[in-house]
């Protein structure tokens, strides 16, 4: 089998030219521009439904892996996604909380997900029951590999709209993301046997990373 730097160095370029970091909407919310804000405003009300749904991947993955030594990694990442106990530090409470700080409403009754949200969401629970290294895919090289490159524009516009916006939420991703690439890694490593194995990585990929395109897609309307 293709040897663990080779994979995942080829898995992380496909990833970063899967054309969700040279996405326009990323593009746009780096120019200073009066339609911004209500760019950023759409993102962050759309983002929540993915902040919030997100944990749930993690389930689905934990729930098919019976070894406690092989799913620990992913255990610990679903700890830190809440708090480490602390629901006040859970990441989407940190979510809700910059919402709440840039005058928006942080209630699901406030809001409805686009389509594509949904999507977003769905196809990656659905490709994480039926396959799981797809799902591991899915999970560490559509969300955890590219959440800080795809966040730091986001934060910056964010900061320059919102005076005084609380970005606890940026600010707690950034400090584990790439630690949890690295153990989703380390997961897959351990559980891919073949070639054929790494293809099905890659496929999950691909689906979680076409969504998370067509996410963007809806947002610039």
């Amino acid at each position: 089998m293709e040897a663990r730097s080779s994979w995942s160095k080829r898995l992380r370029n496909f990833a970063s030219d899967a054309g969700v970091l040279n996405h326009a909407f990323l593009q746009s919310v780096q120019k200073v521009d009066p339609a911004r804000r209500a760019l950023i405003i759409r993102w962050a009300q759309q983002d929540y439904f993915t902040s919030r749904d997100f944990p749930c991947i993690l389930g689905i993955l934990i729930s098919q892996i019976s070894s406690p030594q092989v799913r620990h990694p992913l255990v610990v990442n679903l700890w830190e996604e809440h708090g480490e106990g602390d629901p006040a530090k859970a990441h989407f409470t940190l979510y809700c909380n910059m919402l709440e700080s840039m005058g928006l409403e942080s209630s699901i009754e406030q809001g409805i997900a686009y389509k594509s949200t949904k999507e977003f969401i769905e196809r990656q629970e659905a490709v994480a029951h039926q396959n799981l290294l797809a799902g591991l895919g899915a999970f560490c090289y559509g969300n955890e590999y590219l959440a800080e490159m795809e966040f730091d524009p986001i934060e910056e516009a964010v900061r320059q709209e919102f005076a005084g916006v609380d970005c606890s939420f940026f600010i707690a991703n950034r400090e584990v993301d790439g630690k949890h690439t690295l153990q989703t890694e380390d997961v897959i490593d351990v559980l891919a046997r073949t070639d054929d194995d790494l293809s099905d990585v890659q496929r999950g990929a691909a689906v979680a990373l076409q969504a998370r395109v067509a996410f963007y897609d809806s947002l610039l309307g």
